[in-house]
């Protein structure tokens, strides 16, 4: 019982350290689907870009557990379909702006119909 909920407190910890959002309701599945919008840090939409849906995000910002990968179109949106209905699910990206690669994710369950994520400036 002891290293169950130390699994699960690390688990917890590990997935806020990389922007997770672990959230769960009973009861409540994943959508079908899901269209997510990436935005530049300016609010412009990130077009072209590779874009991963998976089941963890770990260290390094590196996707866990990866189930598909899209491109973003002109309008810097990407559709995922057919979702696992009761697993967490993250997506990622990575956008150059150089001098730096800025990278963006979040992880939810259940995961929305639609989001939107802006990749943030480095200061």
């Amino acid at each position: 019982m002891k290293i169950g909920l130390c699994a699960l407190a690390l688990s917890t910890l590990l997935l806020s350290a990389c922007g997770g959002n672990n959230s769960s309701s009973p009861g409540q599945t994943n959508p079908p689907s899901t269209t997510v919008l990436f935005e530049t840090p300016s609010g412009a939409p990130a077009a072209s870009i590779v874009v991963t849906l998976s089941t963890g995000i770990g260290l390094g910002n590196v996707p866990t557990g990866v189930l598909k990968t899209a491109t973003t179109d002109s309008a810097g949106q990407v559709t995922f379909g057919g979702l696992p209905p009761t697993d967490n699910l993250c997506v990622s990206a990575s956008l150059s702006v150089p001098p730096v690669t800025l990278f963006k994710g979040d992880c939810f369950y259940p995961f929305p119909t639609t989001l939107t994520l802006e990749f943030q400036s480095q200061s």
